[in-house]
């Protein structure tokens, strides 16, 4: 929900669904708490420039013992991938 929304305390699970920040229906799959993330970013140079590739997608994400969150994944993992800021590793 967007800062400063007010949410009744009467709304219905419909309603809390619409003003989600991440569509529940674009889930695409659904994770562990053991789910790990912040792997290297592989890149590749093309014309002399670093390109990483990098692919969103909705994830429904087990923080806690039944309790999930859906959540924007990078590269299929949260935290998202990270890259060296050392040439050549």
């Amino acid at each position: 929900m967007p800062p400063g929304m007010i949410m009744p305390r009467d709304a219905s699970a419909e309603k809390m669904q619409e003003m989600a920040a991440v569509d529940p229906n674009l889930v695409t799959q659904v994770e562990g708490m053991d789910k790990s993330g912040d792997r290297l970013l592989e890149s590749r140079i093309e014309n002399g420039v670093k390109v990483f590739d990098l692919e969103v997608s909705v994830i429904r994400w087990h923080i806690l013992p039944r309790v999930a969150v859906d959540a924007f994944a990078y590269n299929e993992q949260i935290p998202g991938p990270t890259h060296s800021r050392y040439p050549g590793r």
